[in-house]
């Protein structure tokens, strides 16, 4: 059975947006702001709870509950709308937060609670 070719441009699309919120995720798990960044249009508007929206690339960097509406630029898809939904926060020191490496590694430095018999 032939596919029309607006059946496959759909898996195409689908199949690139799984890859852009993949890398955005995998920017917040290494740290990496660039990637993150990467994912966004550059004039992204982004909704805070009942604040105006932030516009642009320069004005916001979060990462919590998002409802996104993206769209196809040349480059890719990218994420050109958000509704970002405080769940909830709270204050921690800033050398609190540590890279997912770094929490690998402490991880497997631990003892098991048990022995192997």
């Amino acid at each position: 059975m032939a596919q029309s070719s607006s059946e496959i441009q759909y898996l195409i699309d689908r199949a690139a947006i799984h890859d852009l919120l993949t890398r955005y995720f995998q920017g917040l798990d290494r740290g990496s702001p660039e990637q993150v960044r990467s994912c966004f249009t550059d004039d992204v508007q982004c909704h805070y709870d009942k604040r105006a929206p932030t516009k642009g690339i320069e004005a916001f960097m979060r990462s919590l509950r998002y409802l996104d509406r993206m769209r196809r630029v040349k480059s890719g898809w990218r994420i050109s709308d958000r509704i970002h939904t405080l769940d909830w926060s709270c204050q921690v020191p800033a050398n609190f937060a540590i890279t997912l490496a770094q929490r690998v590694s402490n991880r497997s430095d631990r003892a098991l609670p048990f022995s192997e018999a």
